[in-house]
């Protein structure tokens, strides 16, 4: 599965702490971020609202769409 988050970053070290903390939850095979349009790409078997609560957490403010795909 394909997800993706609407994530404005205010200042370039909150894309490290959002890759990070992205990257601890398990069953994400791999996580791209697009600066120009402030999204994170994430692929695998994950679930998108652990994704959110998880990014929420940290203060982040995030909105996402799920795509279908391998």
């Amino acid at each position: 599965m394909q997800i993706v988050l609407k994530v404005p970053m205010n200042y370039n070290k909150s894309r490290s702490v959002i890759m990070e903390v992205a990257s601890k939850i398990t069953g994400i095979m791999s996580l791209a971020y697009d600066s120009d349009k402030s999204t994170l790409t994430v692929v695998g078997d994950v679930d998108p609202v652990a994704i959110v609560i998880r990014l929420r957490k940290m203060e982040v403010p995030s909105a996402f769409t799920c795509g279908g795909g391998d």
